[in-house]
This record gives structure tokens, C-alpha cells and sequence, in this order.
């Protein structure tokens, strides 16, 4: 099941679900995991990581697709089929580092979407058009009042021009969201 996610011009992005379960179910396997010792270090049930890896369900919320990335080893981009190094992360290999300059590290998601926007030129409003969405969607997310669904994500990404690892984890990703910190020893 392949679901298209649109930005402002109607340009999609389409995110094959199917894949996504597939991705997420071989990396799990390569690291010897059963759904259920993955699903506790998610804290999630079994049944939500079978629903997942079935392509029940819908894109996962952001956070979880941050947990997962950083657990398997991976990177969102290559969970959502947008990462160019996909077949080098499925093989095994170590995915190459890009640092852009500017970004310190662990810099929270609001002041990293804040800055790639102003970098870009744009006011709050002019961002929130590109992306179909409201001025105040956009401050909510920059004040660090809420996370956006990740549709929104992968809008914002586009609208911006970066990966949408780069916009959730910054140039330098930090070793575990919150979920994953959590199931770490």
C-alpha cells in the first residue's frame, strides 16, 4: 500500500508502507530481535509493531519513526524510502556522515526548523503556504509547543529542501530520541 503525501505545488511523496513494514521488519531481524523486544524498547504492544510491519495503520507518528531509526541502527529517510544510501543501510554498510555547518548538536527540533526556514528566506507564513498548513502550525512546531504528524514532516522537508533526517535529528544526530534512551542499557 503506497500513500501520497502532497506538498503546496502538488508535488507528492510517496510512501510505500508495504516497504516501510519490510524495512523495518529486516532490520529487526538482522539485529535477532522478535517484534516483542523491539515493541518494549519502543514501549508500544507487539500487535502495533506487527500492524506496522504489515502496512496497517498509516505512517507511524514522528517520535516513533525517530525511536525505531535510532534502535535498528538506521535513518528515517531510509525507513520512508527517501534515503539514497538504501540499499548500502539494508547490505549493513555504515551510512556516510553529511554534516551541513551550522547545526550544534542535539539542537531542538523547533530552532532547526526555525533556522532552516529563515536560511531559506521565508517568514512563518510563506513556510506554512508551501506546506498547505496555518502561521500558527508553523510557530507551534518552532516554539516547541507540539511536533507535526509526519506528513507534516516530510512536507516541511521538501519545502525546505533538506532530508527529512536532517530535519528531525539535525547534522549531528543525537545517540537516542527519549523512547530509545529509555530501552538503551
Amino acid at each position: 500500500m503506497t500513500r501520497r503525501y502532497n506538498d503546496f505545488w502538488g508535488r507528492g511523496t510517496a510512501v510505500d508502507l508495504v516497504a516501510l513494514g519490510d524495512r523495518v521488519r529486516g532490520l529487526r531481524r538482522g539485529k535477532e530481535w522478535e517484534q516483542a523486544d523491539l515493541a518494549a524498547r519502543l514501549r508500544i504492544t507487539p500487535q502495533r509493531l506487527s500492524d506496522l510491519e504489515r502496512a496497517h495503520g498509516g505512517l507511524p507518528p514522528v517520535d516513533l519513526l525517530k525511536s525505531m531509526a535510532v534502535l535498528l541502527g538506521s535513518t528515517v529517510g531510509f525507513l520512508i524510502g527517501e534515503d539514497e544510501e538504501a540499499e548500502r543501510a539494508a547490505a549493513g554498510a555504515p551510512l556516510p556522515f553529511r554534516p551541513l555547518s551550522g547545526t550544534p548538536d542535539e539542537e531542538p527540533f523547533g530552532r532547526r526548523l526555525a533556522r532552516l526556514r529563515r536560511q531559506a528566506g521565508w517568514t512563518q507564513s510563506e513556510l506554512a503556504q508551501r506546506i498547505a498548513g496555518q502561521r500558527t502550525e508553523v510557530s507551534r512546531y518552532e516554539g516547541g509547543a507540539g511536533w507535526p504528524s509526519g506528513e507534516r514532516v516530510i512536507a516541511l522537508a521538501q519545502a525546505l529542501g533538506v532530508t527529512t533526517d536532517l530535519l528531525l535529528l539535525g547534522d549531528h544526530p543525537p545517540a537516542a530520541t527519549p523512547f530509545a534512551r529509555a530501552a538503551l542499557p
